[in-house]
């Protein structure tokens, strides 16, 4: 909880004005003063705040062949900026590109959220070789998994692609 906690009544009456929680969930108040039996409010439903950043929920696979499908695919959380899922977010377009590496990442590059989660279910790269991954959305910033990348709007996962035939790289 947030905000004064402690207050001296005036007139018999505490008026709290600035209270805030961060974590979204439901809540209830305790008020308690020495002397006086205590109180409990009704349950509060605390909603997430805007969309303000994405997260990864589930990484690509860390290698993977040329031309086939990652055999994990990323899931992309939207935000808050206290951590909390927009659960509510069923709209929000999350685009996924190849950012370090040659090649375009291919599949299903943009996709809507469900329930404030983005799924991939068909992301692949046809050249071997090591790419970096973006995901990207208008009007969210976005740390990445290890490192900030400042209010700029990307997430970004490591993949490794390649395929071998005859104990050699091949580009796809």
């Amino acid at each position: 909880m947030q905000g004064a906690t402690n207050l001296t009544a005036g007139g018999g009456i505490v008026a709290f004005t600035n209270l805030s929680h961060t974590v979204a969930t439901n809540i209830t108040l305790a008020f308690a003063s020495s002397g006086l039996s205590g109180a409990t409010s009704i349950s509060i439903a605390v909603s997430p705040a805007a969309a303000n950043k994405l997260t990864i929920q589930q990484q690509p696979s860390a290698t993977g062949t040329s031309g086939a499908a990652f055999a994990q695919q990323p899931k992309i959380r939207i935000e808050d900026q206290f951590g909390n899922l927009r659960s509510s977010d069923n709209g929000t377009t999350v685009t996924a590109s190849r950012n370090a590496g040659s090649g375009a990442l291919q599949g299903t590059t943009s996709l809507s959220a469900i329930s404030g989660v983005v799924s991939f279910t068909n992301l692949f790269h046809n050249v071997a070789a090591t790419i970096t991954i973006d995901f990207n959305s208008a009007g969210a910033d976005s740390s990445d998994v290890g490192q900030r990348r400042g209010q700029s709007s990307r997430v970004c996962a490591a993949a490794i692609t390649g395929a071998r035939r005859n104990g050699r790289a091949r580009d796809g």
